[in-house]
């Protein structure tokens, strides 16, 4: 089987791979074998053996990976919604958005306090929190941090730093086609925008 890695971030400057960094332990990794197919496997240890995951349907465009506090659920969020794998028993399901909400669009998952925190861009984009069941099986009630101010347009991935989380709110996503940008004339210094999270 032919492994390529696929990561989110690309850095300016060169950088050593991960896995070339010392004391660097893969967690998780999307692969794909020589007939392109994807396959999702949590990479462990040396001489440990790798398990793949059951995951219910094909992934569409997953950008968004996180785990819960005790180590037990794996949420992975593509286009189409937030699918949870039960590591104890590697059980997969669709997380329940419940009534008048959506796990679509995700771009950036992240775990905080039996929540899940995303970055979406799906219709306007915001930054939302989705409370969950004790189980982790469905949206409990939801709240949006942050949709429509001046300083948001095309945001993507963050980080959560005690109680805030900081995400890039201006990439410029739609100002790239084909590996190539469209109109340099339009790119602008990145903003990072904060939001509190309590």
């Amino acid at each position: 089987m032919q492994i390529s890695f696929v990561f989110g971030l690309r850095f300016a400057r060169r950088r050593a791979p991960r896995s070339e960094r010392p004391g660097f332990v893969p967690v998780f990794g999307h692969l794909r074998n020589r007939h392109g197919r994807q396959s999702h496997l949590p990479l462990r240890p040396q001489n440990s053996p790798i398990q793949p995951l059951n995951l219910l349907r094909p992934q569409l465009f997953p950008n968004g990976i996180t785990l819960s506090d005790d180590s037990t659920r794996l949420y992975i969020a593509d286009w189409l919604g937030v699918i949870v794998v039960d590591l104890r028993d590697n059980s997969a399901h669709e997380v329940d958005p419940s009534t008048h909400n959506t796990l679509c669009g995700i771009d950036g998952l992240y775990w905080y306090k039996n929540s899940l925190i995303g970055v979406q861009s799906v219709g306007s984009y915001r930054v939302e929190r989705w409370f969950l069941s004790t189980d982790g099986s469905h949206v409990r009630t939801s709240k949006v941090l942050e949709r429509g101010t001046p300083l948001v347009s095309s945001p993507t991935t963050g980080a959560i730093r005690g109680s805030d989380f900081y995400y890039m709110a201006n990439t410029s996503i739609d100002n790239y086609d084909d590996g190539k940008i469209v109109d340099a004339a339009k790119l602008e210094p990145v903003h990072i925008a904060v939001v509190s999270l309590e």
